[in-house]
């Protein structure tokens, strides 16, 4: 890995978000705030918001509006600001029910929330904090939105240049080439993967992160390859009803390590002192991963990981036999556990892929 990193092109300048409406979580700081503004600049018409902190979450919204470009270009925009805190399932399931709420259409889930921890700490729901921050309740908003996602597709997208289906992203990361070795063997067929997370006696304060950010992975490739394809109107084929990919923005300079202990949060924020793109840099590869056109693409491709604005692999573990058949196993029980903690998700599941290994649905 080189130690400077490329440079993200500006996106097209006949990029226009008009009539569109975006769930970004995650957007109080960071990358996820910078994004919102990035969305609004180019003309979006209803972004909402999800803050763990609601005065944060109305903070960041009065900053939005009041940026000099968005009041000249985008005077009319609505922005939504509803409570979500992913460490908690009952907020995700009301969150997730104001949002339909609040709009029949959806073009742009953006998964940007995310936490980076050092300890083991579990959650009211019975979960370690970082799997279920990172994985089960983005995995759960996701399975949640898929039918209105798909729908949107449906009814607003023409193939052309300017028209993109709907899009599901969720921000990774490149530091899942970090995660624990030997996954396949350690977890064999027989051993439930989420309890075995959820378990502090496994706990890795080391792994943990990049552990989480590979399953994020696992799961987009895997939603993608059993979502139900619809007809193309030209008849030339199929194609995936919603784009769902993973990005990484790269090495940024933000404050994401700032709850780790000091013993890691020295070398990590000096790395990305010395080669950290800019926030707006970082928002701007996931805009390309969300609205953008990858080698040439007519349309991003759905499935896969991004990052430096490249289709990337993953890391080997993932494309072996045991990586693959992990994936799977992971992918139904993240399955299996959003429909039990929301109904939703058994009943939008109907019709909207292709298989469903876990026997439950068909």
């Amino acid at each position: 890995m080189p130690f400077f990193q490329p440079t993200i092109p500006e996106l097209p300048e006949t990029l226009n978000l008009a009539n569109q409406v975006a769930v970004v979580t995650g957007a109080t700081a960071g990358i996820g705030q910078e994004l919102s503004l990035q969305l609004l600049r180019l003309g979006i018409s209803h972004l909402i918001i999800g803050a763990r902190n609601l005065q944060k979450g109305f903070q960041a919204r009065l900053r939005l509006l009041s940026d000099s470009c968005v009041q000249e270009k985008n005077p009319r925009c609505q922005i939504t600001v509803l409570e979500l805190d992913l460490a908690r399932f009952d907020s995700v399931k009301a969150f997730a029910s104001e949002v339909i709420k609040a709009s029949p259409r959806l073009d742009m889930l953006v998964l940007c929330a995310g936490i980076n921890l050092a300890h083991f700490e579990e959650t009211e729901d019975g979960n370690e904090l970082c799997m279920q921050v990172n994985v089960l309740s983005n995995s759960l908003l996701s399975f949640i939105f898929l039918p209105i996602l798909r729908s949107t597709t449906q009814q607003y997208y023409v193939p052309s240049a300017s028209s993109q289906r709907a899009t599901m992203t969720w921000v990774g990361s490149m530091g899942q080439a970090l995660h624990s070795p030997s996954l396949g063997l350690a977890i064999d067929a027989e051993t439930a993967i989420l309890p075995y997370f959820s378990s502090p006696r496994y706990y890795s304060a080391i792994r943990r992160y990049p552990d989480t950010k590979l399953f994020v992975s696992l799961i987009v490739r895997e939603l993608a390859q059993r979502l139900s394809p619809l007809k193309k109107e030209d008849g030339t084929g199929e194609e995936s009803p919603v784009i769902v990919n993973c990005v990484c923005p790269g090495t940024v300079r933000t404050g994401a390590d700032n709850n780790l202990p000091f013993w890691l949060r020295i070398p990590m924020n000096a790395n990305r002192a010395l080669r950290g793109r800019s926030v707006q840099e970082g928002a701007r590869a996931v805009m390309w991963a969300l609205r953008g056109r990858l080698h040439g693409e007519d349309n991003n491709p759905s499935g896969h990981y991004i990052a430096n604005n490249t289709v990337q692999h993953l890391p080997p573990f993932a494309d072996t036999v045991e990586g693959q058949s992990f994936g799977k196993r992971l992918f139904d029980e993240v399955l299996s556990l959003g429909r039990q903690v929301d109904d939703r998700i058994a009943l939008s599941w109907r019709g909207l892929v292709t298989s469903d290994q876990d026997g439950s649905e068909n």
